[in-house]
């Protein structure tokens, strides 16, 4: 008997009770129509904005009057840290070690008060409702001084229904009281980290072990009170049954409050970010004396357009409404939605499936892709979750030709203009749940069974969510809550596999370089059925270390013990973080380092270890499947595997992932940086995952340098056929008096139609000669706005390297703005006398930069 996959044997093992995508449905024929706006007949208020807060290390009352001189102002959504520190109460919690000023506040009781007037209808009928999107984390709710309810769990919306309680002729209060966060200390971190977040269900990287030690607490996303319609549409899910025919499944839950039997529901859908028809239909919905009804279709849409990842197609979106109209047509429930037409289908590693391995090859929408992506952090400690914040992030991310991130365990259930912008970026999205190292077996059940409920049905219509999974990094991935997310996924969605935990199953994480302070050489050499997480840490940019480190301490260098520079590392220098990183800059870093060559000795040794083993990883599809390193953001600023700062700043590292994971590739493997006078063999690749190469003429060449830039051999090699879009061109062979030189280049260079495309250089022997990339023959570069000639609105910048060496790293920065700034490419090869065009966000104060820049 043939193996079956454990995908296949964990979803029999979850015992759901229904699939929801496997409905019996009833086919439509929808019409085409104008484009309409929609609007329900019913009051809904938000009550975002400024609210009171107050704290106290005594339990606080919520039946008090609102007193708008109380406290402090607190915008609402928000984080108490951001209340404190506008008001005055503490320092920036980012700069310096004012974080542990700012966490004594996360130990506090608190009350969060505002005032509000209602003039919706049916005010003493119990028909409104008090809807919170998110409060961290205990909190008891008080409407004008009753209390109506009390919940528990930071990542879960909630509801409380007010019973008559709000007054129709004067003002209202709303007083949320917030519980201090429990402290427990931590036996495998250090004992200021706080373990108890391993008893709730909460953002736990912001819990003392991941830069940041600020639990936490306040109202964190919106508030709004609403009329409960006589009937409502409870949750829908659109999905794609062929991307082929373009048919799609619909399912609509409603429910019902009043005696009325029959409505009608109105189903309307055009495109949302191209050209296209708008389409709707409508059928009556019979409740029959029944709470509780279902409607499921099945329609074609016409001409329709797919969704697809980033450099496989366009993401093509479209906008779903769903309204339920009473018999004199006025809309008294409505859901909106963006979805896309598109397949995800997992098919099993060469060799076929088996019964310890998950099915690790993604086929969207029919064709199999190697899957290109990063981890994703929770954006921010302090809670700011902005649309701006995810869209700069976002942005870097589809310029880095990342096509899935991993919202990982010790994160949130992502926000919804996280899935949004992902949805329009063409980001695949692996969804965890709020899980790791088997605190499963700890957090409350019910509040983990809520949590994964109200994220499903929250996030199931976007394109972008492809898999959900069961948390980071635990090693017994078992258990009474696994199955029930397991279960959910296949009762509430069934569309999306899930995955019980991460590593699992075939996929790999490995920090040997790094926490097992193995040489870089480990990771040019490491291989995984599918990569889940690898990487280096490395310093952020010394435009924003210059932001979060006091002015008195800049100059101290190199860290002492007890400085803001120790304390901002990936666990506060209690794990031998700094002398860690000095380990690994030690790679580049001259024998007398300041705090700039620091910076960029750092970044350099992060790009060398992630890029050889993407690269590596793409070479092996489809034994390999796909490879997301760690990470692309940051919770605060500090010493961190990401590529792009808290800040917002690009590395080294995102334009080294940038060329890495290009659609159009090549480049050498390599085994080890030093081969000083060894006879070495490097095996010559491309990769062309857009099928760009067909039907045009193309060939590869590789040049060596030596320590003085000067062109010490070169090859060329034919075109070839690929296969599964990569082909092994053929092998660089150097010879001893190639490699006898302290610091080699390799410039590997595709040229099409004999134009070159793509190019990628990597060094060696470095570790022979401490700061040797530092002491290069020095060039110039020259720098000016060039118009574009398809698009007179781009804005485009030429730099020419007008030097006699090759100019080697080329990146454009923008300083007092790199946290805002785009640019398309970065750290490139420049021979002498060529030109290339960025495209950037601003030609404005533009510097440009290489590791042999001449200065002055």
């Amino acid at each position: 008997m043939a193996d079956i996959s454990l995908d296949k044997t964990d979803r029999d093992s979850f015992g759901a009770v229904s699939d929801l995508s496997r409905r019996d449905r009833i086919m439509v024929g929808p019409s085409e129509t104008e484009a309409e706006c929609i609007s329900p007949d019913s009051s809904s208020l938000s009550l975002d904005g400024e609210w009171r807060a107050e704290y106290s290390d005594s339990p606080l009352n919520g039946i008090s009057v609102y007193d708008p001189s109380a406290g402090i102002p607190a915008d609402i959504p928000g984080s108490v840290f951001t209340a404190l520190f506008k008001a005055g109460v503490i320092p920036d919690p980012v700069i310096g070690k004012n974080q542990i000023i700012a966490r004594q506040f996360s130990y506090k009781y608190w009350r969060l008060s505002c005032e509000f007037t209602w003039n919706g209808h049916d005010l003493h009928n119990g028909q409104v409702r008090f809807c919170f999107g998110g409060v961290a984390n205990k909190c008891s709710i008080f409407i004008n001084g009753f209390h109506v309810g009390s919940h528990e769990g930071m990542l879960s919306s909630f509801c409380f229904e007010t019973d008559g309680l709000l007054n129709a002729d004067k003002p209202n209060c709303i007083v949320v009281l917030l519980d201090p966060i429990p402290f427990i200390s931590d036996t495998v971190f250090h004992p200021e980290c706080n373990a108890s977040w391993k008893n709730t269900v909460v953002i736990n990287n912001v819990y003392g072990w991941h830069y940041s030690n600020l639990p936490s607490l306040g109202i964190w996303q919106s508030v709004r009170l609403e009329k409960v319609p006589a009937a409502e549409i409870e949750g829908v899910l659109i999905h794609t049954l062929s991307h082929e025919e373009k048919r799609m499944a619909l399912h609509v839950s409603l429910s019902s409050n009043c005696s009325t039997r029959f409505f009608r529901l109105a189903v309307n859908y055009s495109p949302l970010n191209f050209s296209g028809k708008t389409y709707s239909y409508e059928v009556g919905i019979d409740f029959n004396g029944e709470k509780n009804v279902c409607a499921d279709h099945e329609f074609i849409i016409p001409d329709g357009k797919l969704w697809w990842p980033v450099d496989i197609g366009e993401p093509c979106l479209y906008r779903i409404s769903v309204s339920l109209n009473d018999s004199s047509g006025h809309v008294i429930s409505l859901r909106e939605d963006n979805f896309g037409i598109r397949s995800i289908e997992m098919l099993p590693l060469p060799g076929g499936p088996k019964s310890d391995l998950f099915n690790w090859v993604f086929c969207v929408n029919g064709r199999k892709i190697f899957v290109k992506g990063s981890g994703w952090c929770t954006a921010d400690a302090l809670l700011d979750l902005r649309r701006e914040r995810y869209d700069r992030f976002l942005g870097l991310c589809r310029l880095q030709h990342i096509q899935m991130l991993r919202a990982w365990g010790c994160g949130m259930p992502e926000t919804d203009d996280f899935y949004d912008l992902c949805d329009r970026n063409g980001i695949m999205v692996i969804q965890e749940w709020p899980t790791a190292w088997n605190s499963h077996l700890t957090q409350p059940f019910e509040m983990l069974e809520e949590t994964v409920r109200v994220n499903t049905l929250r996030i199931r219509n976007h394109p972008s969510l492809v898999m959900y999974g069961g948390g980071n990094e635990s090693s017994d991935p078992y258990g009474s809550a696994i199955d029930m997310m397991g279960r959910l996924s296949i009762e509430l969605d069934g569309t999306r596999t899930f995955h019980r935990g991460e590593p699992f199953g075939g996929s790999r994480h490995n920090y040997d370089s790094y926490w097992g302070r193995q040489s870089i050489d480990h990771n040019f050499t490491m291989t995984a059925p599918f990569w889940g997480e690898f990487g280096l840490a490395s310093m952020p940019c010394t435009e924003s270390v210059k932001r979060y480190i006091p002015v008195d301490e800049i100059g101290s260098w190199p860290p002492v013990p007890g400085s803001s520079y120790e304390y901002h590392t990936p666990v506060f220098g209690k794990w031998k973080d700094v002398e860690i990183m000095m380990q690994y800059a030690g790679y580049f870093a001259p024998e007398e380092w300041d705090l700039d060559s620091y910076i960029i000795s750092s970044q350099l040794i992060q790009s060398e270890g992630v890029r050889h083993t993407l690269e590596r990883a793409r070479t092996r599809f489809p034994e390999c499947a796909g490879a997301l390193y760690y990470k692309i953001n940051d919770n605060f600023p500090a010493v961190s595997w990401s590529t792009i700062d808290w800040f917002g700043t690009a590395k080294l590292s995102h334009y080294a992932v940038m060329n890495a994971f290009e659609p159009l590739h090549t480049c050498i493997l390599m085994e080890k940086n030093d081969v000083f006078g060894e006879k070495a063999g490097f095996p010559v690749w491309v990769m062309d995952d857009a099928g760009d190469l067909e039907g045009h003429d193309w060939f590869v060449t590789a040049k060596l340098y030596d320590n003085e830039l000067r062109e010490v051999y070169s090859e060329r090699y034919k075109e070839i056929p690929l296969c599964n879009g990569i082909a092994n061109v053929g092998t660089l062979v150097l010879d001893e008096s190639i490699t006898a030189y302290t610091l080699v280049f390799a410039v590997i260079s595709l040229y099409v139609d004999g134009i070159k495309r793509a190019q990628s250089f990597t060094f060696m022997n470095y570790v022979r000669d401490k700061g040797c990339m530092f002491r290069l023959p020095g060039t110039t570069l020259v720098i000016r706005s060039v118009e574009g000639r398809n698009d007179p609105d781009k804005k485009l910048v030429e730099v020419m390297n007008s030097g006699s060496v090759p100019a080697v790293g080329v990146t454009l920065t923008r300083p007092g703005y790199d946290d805002v700034f785009i640019s398309d490419k970065g750290f490139l090869w420049f021979d002498p006398g060529e030109r290339i065009v960025f495209e950037t966000n601003s030609c404005e104060g533009l510097n440009v930069f290489a590791l042999n820049i001449q200065k002055g």
